[in-house]
């Protein structure tokens, strides 16, 4: 076992369960990951009369604190799917482009997992130029990139299709690389 995934929580039996992981993790040489899920429907109130109102700043509160613990996402279950061919490729970057926001899943943990598959990876943080999906496509170009490995549609459908996204950018872009992506 690699990589050993444990759901974290605030309830009684998190120590157990975490303690059972590291001791698997011992025994097999894995790794070990940790799974912080909040469930947003805690945060949301409907009434009898079929509205419903959200705690916005609970909900908020909760997932930073969230963020304070685990990553996630498309563009992590992209990459684990790509590990076969990464490990047989020359140079494997993973590119980030500067948010004044955390996006859940940091870059170093990439290059932390990657390591484990006995893949070496280099970290290139891009400053944003116009866009974030205009930028990614100027640094692939540069690089003479061959695959394109991307988590696919993090935003919602409807705000994909009123404004555009980084998917939708690489899906109709005619010069990227070949893509391996992962909704």
């Amino acid at each position: 076992m690699r990589s050993i995934l444990v759901q974290a929580g605030r309830d009684a039996g998190m120590g157990a369960r975490l303690d059972t992981a590291m001791d698997l993790a011992r025994v097999h040489g894995g790794h070990l990951t940790v799974l912080v899920d909040t469930p947003v429907d805690k945060y949301v109130t409907v009434d009898p009369y079929g509205g419903a109102i959200l705690a916005r700043e609970a909900l908020e509160t909760a997932l930073k604190e969230d963020d304070a613990r685990d990553g996630g996402g498309e563009a992590a279950r992209a990459m684990k799917a790509a590990v076969p061919l990464l490990a047989q490729a020359a140079d494997v970057r993973v590119l980030t482009v500067a948010s004044d926001k955390a996006d859940g899943f940091p870059p170093t943990e990439a290059l932390r997992y990657l390591s484990r598959h006995g893949i070496k990876a280099e970290l290139t943080e891009l400053a944003r130029g116009n866009s974030v999906e205009e930028t990614l496509a100027a640094e692939v170009a540069r690089v003479g990139a061959e695959l394109l490995v991307m988590g696919a549609y993090s935003h919602s459908r409807l705000r994909e299709f009123l404004f555009g996204g980084v998917t939708r950018f690489f899906l109709d872009e005619l010069t990227a690389p070949p893509l391996l992506i992962a909704h």
